[in-house]
Protein backbone atom coordinates (compact mmCIF):
# COMPACT_ATOMS: atom_id res chain seq x y z
CA UNK A 1 0.00 0.00 0.00
CA UNK A 2 1.37 3.00 -1.41
CA UNK A 3 1.27 6.18 1.32
CA UNK A 4 0.54 9.62 0.08
CA UNK A 5 2.10 12.77 0.66
CA UNK A 6 -0.80 14.18 2.61
CA UNK A 7 -0.47 10.95 4.92
CA UNK A 8 3.03 11.20 5.82
CA UNK A 9 4.91 14.29 6.96
CA UNK A 10 6.93 15.82 9.51
CA UNK A 11 7.23 17.20 13.10
CA UNK A 12 8.41 20.44 13.19
CA UNK A 13 9.74 22.80 16.67
CA UNK A 14 9.55 26.18 16.80
CA UNK A 15 11.88 26.39 19.49
CA UNK A 16 12.45 29.31 22.60
CA UNK A 17 14.84 28.08 24.39
CA UNK A 18 16.64 24.50 23.53
CA UNK A 19 18.88 23.87 26.93
CA UNK A 20 20.31 20.46 26.78
CA UNK A 21 17.26 19.24 24.35
CA UNK A 22 19.71 20.04 21.25
CA UNK A 23 21.86 16.69 21.61
CA UNK A 24 19.23 14.82 22.55
CA UNK A 25 17.21 16.09 19.33
CA UNK A 26 20.13 15.05 17.44
CA UNK A 27 20.59 11.00 19.10
CA UNK A 28 16.79 10.87 18.08
CA UNK A 29 17.32 11.72 14.39
CA UNK A 30 15.92 15.32 14.08
CA UNK A 31 17.56 17.71 11.93
CA UNK A 32 18.31 21.27 13.03
CA UNK A 33 17.32 23.81 10.55
CA UNK A 34 17.45 27.79 10.26
CA UNK A 35 14.17 29.67 11.11
CA UNK A 36 15.24 32.84 9.54
CA UNK A 37 15.66 31.10 5.75
CA UNK A 38 13.64 32.16 3.49
CA UNK A 39 13.04 27.92 2.64
CA UNK A 40 11.86 27.70 6.06
CA UNK A 41 8.18 29.37 6.08
CA UNK A 42 6.68 27.87 9.21
CA UNK A 43 10.28 29.32 11.21
CA UNK A 44 11.03 25.62 12.64
CA UNK A 45 14.22 25.12 14.60
CA UNK A 46 14.31 21.32 14.09
CA UNK A 47 12.47 18.80 12.20
CA UNK A 48 11.86 15.30 12.39
CA UNK A 49 10.97 13.97 8.98
CA UNK A 50 8.50 10.70 7.88
CA UNK A 51 5.99 10.86 10.59
CA UNK A 52 2.52 9.92 10.42
CA UNK A 53 -0.26 12.32 12.52
CA UNK A 54 -0.80 9.49 14.62
CA UNK A 55 3.22 9.22 15.99
CA UNK A 56 2.67 13.10 16.36
CA UNK A 57 -0.47 13.60 18.41
CA UNK A 58 0.97 10.43 20.28
CA UNK A 59 4.45 11.94 21.41
CA UNK A 60 5.16 12.66 24.66
CA UNK A 61 6.99 15.66 25.02
CA UNK A 62 8.01 15.29 28.56
CA UNK A 63 11.88 13.97 27.94
CA UNK A 64 12.33 17.23 26.16
CA UNK A 65 10.82 19.69 28.65
CA UNK A 66 12.73 17.72 31.14
CA UNK A 67 15.99 18.72 29.30
CA UNK A 68 15.24 22.72 29.08
CA UNK A 69 13.30 22.89 25.77
CA UNK A 70 10.81 25.51 25.53
CA UNK A 71 8.60 25.46 22.16
CA UNK A 72 5.60 24.76 19.94
CA UNK A 73 5.22 21.28 17.83
CA UNK A 74 3.52 21.02 14.95
CA UNK A 75 2.74 18.11 12.25
CA UNK A 76 2.76 19.24 8.54
CA UNK A 77 2.37 16.83 5.59
CA UNK A 78 5.39 16.29 3.35
CA UNK A 79 3.27 17.74 0.40
CA UNK A 80 3.50 20.77 2.34
CA UNK A 81 7.42 20.82 3.25
CA UNK A 82 8.07 19.93 -0.51
CA UNK A 83 6.13 23.04 -1.43
CA UNK A 84 7.63 25.22 1.63
CA UNK A 85 3.81 25.64 2.87
CA UNK A 86 2.99 27.48 5.97
CA UNK A 87 0.80 26.07 8.47
CA UNK A 88 -3.27 25.51 8.28
CA UNK A 89 -5.49 27.14 10.89
CA UNK A 90 -6.66 23.25 11.79
CA UNK A 91 -2.51 22.32 12.39
CA UNK A 92 -2.17 25.50 14.15
CA UNK A 93 -4.96 24.13 16.83
CA UNK A 94 -3.43 21.11 17.20
CA UNK A 95 -0.03 22.29 17.87
CA UNK A 96 2.04 20.87 21.28
CA UNK A 97 3.02 22.91 23.70
CA UNK A 98 6.72 22.23 25.27
CA UNK A 99 7.10 23.49 28.70
CA UNK A 100 8.65 21.93 31.52
CA UNK A 101 5.34 22.54 33.73
CA UNK A 102 3.04 22.28 31.96
CA UNK A 103 4.12 18.68 30.09
CA UNK A 104 3.98 17.08 33.59
CA UNK A 105 0.21 17.20 33.65
CA UNK A 106 -0.31 17.27 29.99
CA UNK A 107 2.52 14.91 28.37
CA UNK A 108 1.59 15.49 25.01
CA UNK A 109 1.19 19.01 25.01
CA UNK A 110 -2.32 19.39 24.48
CA UNK A 111 -4.75 19.69 27.39
CA UNK A 112 -7.43 16.89 27.91
CA UNK A 113 -10.43 17.91 26.45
Amino acid sequence: MKISAYQLGWIGIRVAKAGRASKILKRDGWIKMDPASINNHNAFGWMRPCRTEEEYLTTDWNYLAKAGLSGVAMWITKAQQGKNSSVTDHQWQRRSLIEGQFNVQWPTGRRAA
